[in-house]
């Protein structure tokens, strides 16, 4: 049996509880995976923070989230549904590869181009993660460390900065020690604390040689600061200048790793954690800076502003005060108005409409009407629904057009043809807003 399990979104699997002391696992010939009683309660346990599977009685099912999930003996990973059909281990390279572009594209993970060759994307999603944030870290230590002012007490000969006055001559045998508030430049810092105990844990996870050797170099470097467990909303809490810039991605990454494990009493080893990305999130936040970076691709009679994620009003109000927000993902401003919003959920080309949901026809209809936008466009992965075109009119007096579009994200984007065929495809997806 093996221990990892690989799922594509929506896909599920047949389960069957075991005995604590039998082998946990995956058999490939019956299809189906053997797990204890306590595991499941792990999945369970993790579902609740973030739910990115559903359990039934005897069957497992993958929602839209991709990353991966280690409950008792057993690695659960889940991969976007970019193409439909094909063999798995076939497509999985590629699906892996772009949606690593995908993360790279939308800031959420630090990627350089020479990276992608160098990669196993066959091999276990946690390593190749671990081996970005690991290798991409490392190369950031040895020309910049995160350094701060830290606040500290100490008994000196001499005065430094300000003494503690409430303490001085307390005890008059010690008149000698002056007791001093001081700061001093240290790279104990809450960004390097935060690195360092995540390197911690991931040590104590991961299974490749090499990423084994660089979590130690970082934790080699980071010696000076103090292992201490780090709390996830904490890091919330970390500001980031000019000068740390370049530390924030790393953090992020950290936050996420923190948020999905469970640890031990002594903190000293991950029982059970998930690695898990939101894919309607992505998706969303992908498209926003495809079209933001490459505004040529945009229709010109609505290029002149590209707004993503910014406010049009409310929707209603209530006592006086305003409640609904109203927030597309991308506003286009120019002789024309246009919104364009992504939804990263199944449709069907069998059922009415393509089973495109009223809630989100109110949506777009709330944001034209706000906005003065007499044109809309909805866009949906390829992948997960097929190739799907449809166009509505909106409203008693049909003065309002929307359009219904599918976008493919199985073209190679990592490489520059395919890059350009993704563009393309775009370009024509936008180009219903264009004047007619």
């Amino acid at each position: 049996m093996r221990d990892i399990l690989t799922l594509l979104e929506y896909d599920s699997v047949e389960y069957e509880i075991v005995e604590p002391k039998k082998d946990e696992g995956y058999d490939e010939a019956k299809k189906k995976l053997y797990i204890t009683e306590k595991t499941i309660c792990q999945l369970e346990r993790l579902n609740k923070e973030q739910k990115f599977v559903e359990i039934y009685r005897r069957k497992i099912k993958a929602l839209n989230y991709a990353g991966v999930a280690k409950v008792g003996s057993v690695t659960i990973e889940i991969l976007p549904k970019f193409l439909i059909g094909g063999n798995l281990e076939e497509i999985k390279p590629r699906v892996m590869s772009n949606l690593l572009q995908m993360l790279k594209y939308t800031r959420r993970l630090n990627v350089k181009e020479v990276e992608f060759a160098e990669l196993d994307v066959k091999s276990d999603f946690f390593e190749v993660f671990v081996y970005l944030f690991a290798k991409n870290l490392l190369n950031l230590l040895k020309v910049q460390q995160d350094r701060g002012y830290v606040r500290r007490y100490d008994e000196l000969k001499f005065v430094r900065e300000r003494i503690d006055t409430r303490k001085y001559g307390a005890n008059p045998a010690k008149l000698h020690r002056i007791p001093c508030i001081y700061h001093e430049r240290s790279m104990d810092t809450p960004i390097n604390r935060t690195l360092k105990y995540t390197t911690y844990l991931m040590l104590k996870l991961v299974r490749s040689i090499e990423n084994y050797r660089l979590l130690k170099q970082i934790i080699s470097i980071l010696d000076p600061v103090e292992l201490t467990p780090v709390n996830p909303d904490l890091i919330r809490r970390i500001s980031f200048s000019r000068l740390n810039a370049e530390f924030e991605p790393f953090v992020n990454f950290c936050q996420m790793f923190l948020r999905g494990c469970s640890l031990t009493l002594q903190a000293s080893n991950v029982e059970f954690f998930s690695l898990m990305i939101p894919m309607e999130r992505l998706f969303e936040e992908f498209i926003g800076e495809v079209i933001r970076s490459n505004p040529e691709i945009v229709p010109e009679n609505v290029r002149n502003g590209i707004l993503i994620q910014r406010r049009i009003g409310y929707l209603a109000t209530k006592n006086g005060k305003r409640q609904f927000e109203l927030r597309p993902d991308i506003r286009l401003e120019g002789i024309d108005k246009a919104i364009v919003d992504t939804k990263y959920k199944l449709l069907s080309v069998k059922e009415k409409n393509y089973g495109v949901s009223q809630q989100d026809l109110y949506q777009m209809y709330a944001y034209c009407k706000e906005s003065g936008a007499k044109k809309c466009l909805l866009i949906y992965p390829e992948g997960l629904n097929g190739k799907i075109e449809s166009r509505w009119k909106l409203g008693k007096d049909g003065d309002i057009e929307l359009y219904v579009k599918t976008i493919s994200l199985m073209h190679n984007l990592t490489s520059k043809n395919g890059w350009s065929e993704f563009i393309g495809e775009l370009e024509g997806v936008l180009s219903c807003l264009g004047k007619r």
